[in-house]
């Protein structure tokens, strides 16, 4: 197919139309893309604008009626000129939101992204550094565009896109500290990390990476050439070549070879093996030194090896940058000392904080951090019986690992400051009340929780706005108590999302009928559970409106929308809620829809169109259970629209208003099929002369080769086998079934 070529890079497709209505395309009006910039780089393998010869474009588009996505790693390339094209060109239209994702390189790529549903601006990066032998730059670059004009006048300007390295670069520096009198000189071979990450995920939220991968598969060896320069004593030193590493916080093992001379005579090679631990971020690159002396490097007698570590900030300079100081601690006094001196802390004993001496609070909290801190549990517990037993102030980046928290008080980890980091990995935590709480004072925090346990009243308490909490693969337990009305996750937080991604939220003992998995306590506070199992009641969001089961467990939504989205063929929708809509439920898929006694209706003001199902071409619905189904006032106000696709009602009330209009109508050759439910359209005031047209419950869009097939039901004032709003009149009603009046219905039964 022919590329089409633009000022520099283009993107994004016109979504198709889910209702009746024709988009013309506008000429001269081509998304195009401009302005590509990646943050610096310095190796030859380093993507930046010069090198960058193509990437994979994702692309989404959102409007009030739809949101999808129209490219899904669509190939963009650098021609000779310096333009970049695509093939199939898009273009932009008005009253459209676009999100542009774009990730290198395309070409070879080891990377996937895995959209969430079908937009660009979420979901997860999948890197294989094994397959690229950590000798593969990616790089992420995300933009959106708002078009609110209802007419295009010019052809907007360009996307430019700015790249961001998503990878740590690392490399060695190996000295040789060797006075030079001694006359002992080496030579560096075979350095090698021997258990990098092989694989990761990071995960990509309204357009913006997380700030931690999520690794895996500590196996790879990565192997780091060097020159083999002889190194003089007294600071000779040489550097191996950089290789890409998938960032983690973890402990590394380093091995290398020293061959040793002195006076020029080779002596022996000593394998060598040590360990530095690194928190290494994306975007940096880490220059890790060993200082090489006759203890480090003869075996006789063996001293550990030691490494400084030098983080650079950008791509073009090496800054050091030293390790932070990790203290032992046995004692409350030791843990609060070392943490108030800026070291980290490991736990060597089980540590009780209310047997602090020199703290005089502790009846407020066990512990306050005013300074960033790792505190590692290495599998040992802290307790406390003051109110909060974890206190983050002052302090930036918290993380809590490996440890055994025993709340006695209220509350176990509080944060209270603004941009607050939290990562929570590996930890059983137990409060009276709140086990993690994030007051109103915190604000723009973000929150990691992986693998824990965590037990309480309300497990995960919210006030924070603007903030982002995830938690990974674990357990969250409300605790048994004589108070209605919990929530495992409480959301108070404006512009906050909490999601539960896998895991399992327990409801213990006397209160789990009455207590919500998850609570949106504002409009704009969202809980989210993902693949999350419940024992002991249902997993349900307070405010959600439908929901689909999987076995004794289930997945709510806070929309229709949301979950005819999520439906797979041959599932069930049940509505938990009732629902006002603020747009029609639109369905292409083979999906059943359980009312379960609910109300679902749509009330937009000054619409032409208010229709509450419409089911589109390659759809098949089923309506089944007892609720009501209701079209507001409008011209055309449908409970059912069968636009292309198949419709099945077993039950349900369906009624619509205003001045009336077809109240289950079928188009474009749809099979409506009726076994059962009431019946009752509004009177049609003009243009109609026969009742049975006045009150048109069933009708038929004329010459589309469109049908029911009527087994059951009550009408209100329609007769079912004698449909006058056809020409000539037709019956609907199945062989062996007949239309029974009952005073003002006519009830459908089996002959």
């Amino acid at each position: 197919m022919k590329k089409i070529l633009f000022s520099v890079l283009a993107v994004a497709a016109l979504a198709s139309c889910t209702n009746d209505q024709t988009i013309a395309t506008p000429k001269g009006e081509a998304i195009a893309f401009d302005k590509v910039w990646v943050d610096n780089a310095t190796r030859a393998t380093d993507l930046n604008a010069n090198t960058l010869q193509d990437f994979g474009v994702y692309a989404s588009v959102k409007t009030t009626a739809t949101e999808g996505l129209i490219m899904n790693n669509v190939p963009v390339t650098k021609q000779a000129s310096g333009a970049y094209t695509y093939e199939n060109t898009q273009y932009w239209v008005p009253n459209t939101t676009y999100s542009f994702a774009a990730i290198a390189p395309k070409t070879d790529a080891r990377w996937a992204y895995t959209t969430d549903g079908s937009v660009a601006h979420a979901g997860t990066i999948s890197f294989d550094n094994a397959a690229a032998g950590a000798n593969q730059d990616l790089i992420y670059a995300f933009e959106s565009r708002e078009l609110a004009a209802d007419a295009l006048t010019s052809a907007p300007s360009a996307v430019g896109f700015t790249f961001n390295h998503m990878l740590a670069r690392v490399r060695f520096t190996f000295v040789n500290s060797i006075a030079a009198g001694s006359n002992i000189t080496m030579k560096i071979s075979n350095v090698k990390v021997a258990d990098a990450y092989a694989n990761g995920t990071l995960a990509v939220e309204d357009g913006e990476p997380a700030a931690d991968w999520v690794a895996a598969n500590k196996t790879l060896e990565v192997a780091f050439a060097n020159a083999g320069a002889v190194l003089a004593g007294n600071g000779g030193s040489e550097t191996t070549e950089h290789h890409y590493l998938i960032p983690a916080y973890d402990t590394y093992t380093i091995n290398f070879d020293v061959t040793v001379y002195q006076a020029g005579v080779e002596l022996d090679t000593y394998a060598r093996t040590a360990t530095v631990r690194l928190d290494m971020q994306k975007g940096n690159s880490y220059d890790i030194k060993a200082a090489l002396t006759t203890e480090t490097v003869i075996p006789n007698p063996l001293f550990p090896i030691e490494f400084t570590v030098t983080k650079v900030e950008d791509w073009s300079n090496y800054t050091k940058v030293e390790a932070a100081v990790v203290e032992e601690v046995a004692t409350a006094d030791e843990l609060v000392a070392a943490i108030a001196a800026g070291s980290n802390v490991v736990l060597t004993q089980d540590i009780n904080l209310d047997e602090q001496t020199v703290y005089t609070r502790a009846a407020e909290a066990g512990l306050v951090l005013n300074n960033d801190v790792v505190i590692d549990g290495a599998g040992h517990t802290l307790s406390t019986s003051a109110v909060r037993a974890i206190q983050a102030i002052g302090a930036k980046k918290i993380t809590v690992r490996n440890l055994t928290l025993n709340a006695g008080g209220e509350r176990g980890i509080q944060l209270q400051g603004e941009n607050q980091t939290l990562i929570v990995e590996n930890v059983k935590a137990t409060a009276k009340n709140y086990t993690l709480n994030f007051t109103s004072s915190c604000q723009n925090a973000t929150v990691v929780v992986n693998d824990s346990e965590l037990k309480g009243l309300n497990v995960v308490n919210v006030w924070a706005a603007n903030s982002n909490i995830t938690i990974n693969n674990t357990t969250l337990t409300c605790e048994d108590n004589a108070t209605e009305g919990y929530a495992v996750v409480c959301n108070n937080g404006e512009n906050t999302t909490v999601t539960v991604n896998g895991g399992k939220v327990v409801i213990c003992g006397s209160n789990a009928e009455d207590t919500y998995a998850g609570l949106q306590a504002t409009p704009t506070a969202v809980v989210k559970f993902v693949g999350t199992e419940c024992e002991g009641g249902n997993l349900e969001v307070e405010g959600h409106v439908c929901a689909i089961n999987y076995g004794e467990y289930r997945y709510t939504f806070g929309t229709v929308a949301e979950a005819v989205e999520y439906a797979q063929d041959g599932e069930t929708i049940v509505l938990i809620n009732n629902v006002t809509l603020e747009s029609p439920v639109h369905v292409s898929k083979n999906i059943a829809f359980d009312l379960n006694g609910k109300n679902i209706s749509i009330e937009r003001e000054g619409k032409e169109q208010n229709y509450v199902f419409a089911v589109f071409e390659g759809g098949n619905l089923t309506i089944n259970g007892e609720g009501n189904v209701h079209a507001g006032e409008a011209t055309y106000s449908i409970a059912v629209w069968a636009y292309g696709g198949d419709v099945t009602i077993n039950g349900g009330n369906y009624t619509n208003a205003g001045e009336g209009s077809d109240l289950i109508l079928s188009d474009k050759g749809s099979v409506v099929t009726i076994n059962g439910g009431t019946f009752k359209a509004a009177e049609i005031q003009e243009g109609v002369d026969s009742t049975n047209e006045k009150y048109s419950a069933l009708n038929c869009v004329d010459k589309t080769g469109s049908s029911f097939v009527v087994k059951g039901g009550k009408f209100y004032m329609f007769d079912p086998a004698n449909n006058a709003s056809e020409s000539p009149a037709v019956s609907f009603v199945a062989e062996g079934y007949e239309s029974v009046p009952e005073g003002e219905w006519f009830v459908v039964k089996a002959i």
